[in-house]
């Protein structure tokens, strides 16, 4: 899958979707990885708000975090201690509100 595809198919669902979108990149699962210059561009639109970014590059998540401050991360939770934005799933919520939240 192109970078073009992926805008194509971003950009559609983004514009009609009467809600916020988030992105999802989970290459463990489905063996294809958006590339970076493509999030970032779609980190620029009005109605998409953020990633699930599961790839697990520190790299990766930096530097779309520094073209787009207001962009929301979905990752594990050993990010969420580093990024403001990240959005966690209830098992990292959970383990940090009991204190146990060490990246696992």
């Amino acid at each position: 899958m192109t970078g073009a595809a992926y805008l194509a198919h971003y950009y559609r669902l983004a514009d009609y979707s009467p809600i916020p979108i988030i992105l999802y990149n989970v290459p463990g699962n489905t063996g294809l990885e958006i590339p970076i210059d493509t999030v970032i561009k779609l980190a620029h639109h009005e109605n998409i708000i953020g990633i699930k970014e599961s790839g697990g590059n520190v790299v990766r998540i930096a530097t779309i975090a520094n073209e787009n401050e207001a962009f929301r991360f979905s990752n594990n939770c050993r990010f969420s201690k580093f990024y403001d934005g990240i959005i966690q799933s209830w098992s990292c919520w959970y383990s940090c509100s009991i204190g146990k939240c060490d990246g696992g």
